[in-house]
């Protein structure tokens, strides 16, 4: 008896996916139904990983499946962002951001090039007001790409259903 199989098959997790407890739990989700944002390049820490899930957030709060991966989707659209530039200059960081629209496999299909100008320190450290000030100037910059290039993503597949309870387990209104 695997009782960590039966929740997992009850959520939608078949074959292998619905493994021991100990396996890696992966979805039935098509990945060319869905944005992967990679993390962004040239910041260091945690910060890269922040950034991108901000961006990734941006993209679903304008409902499109967006996840944070560390891989390019082979199968569908993939958002990167990488910092080409940073001179300090004083008490300040002149920062330029590249952020890209891949198609599958790599190829670029539209970028959006970012300028700001941020204070030394919040640079260095790698801080949240850093990551809110290029989160809220790319964030619509990468959805309004996203919306120009990728073809709507059947939008039933966006995120699918098995992530929420299923309906035995749902409150009763």
């Amino acid at each position: 008896m695997n009782p960590g199989g039966e929740i997992a098959a009850e959520y939608g997790f078949t074959g292998a996916d619905a493994g021991p407890a100990t396996g890696a739990f992966a979805t039935a989700v098509d990945s060319s139904k869905l944005i992967y944002v990679v993390p962004v390049e040239g910041l260091s820490g945690p910060a890269r990983m922040v950034l991108a899930d901000a961006i990734a957030a941006s993209l679903r709060d304008a409902k499109q499946p967006a996840i944070l991966t560390e891989k390019i989707n082979e199968m569908g659209p993939t958002v990167t962002g990488r910092i080409v530039e940073a001179n300090e200059r004083g008490s300040v960081v002149w920062v330029t951001a590249l952020w890209q629209l891949l198609a599958p496999y790599g190829t670029a299909v539209t970028e959006y090039r970012q300028q700001v100008v941020v204070d030394a320190g919040l640079w260095k450290t790698g801080s949240a007001e850093l990551i809110n000030l290029l989160a809220s100037d790319a964030g619509p910059r990468v959805v309004a790409m996203v919306n120009d290039f990728v073809s709507p993503m059947s939008e039933q597949a966006a995120l699918p259903d098995t992530l929420a309870p299923p309906a035995s387990r749902r409150p009763r209104s």
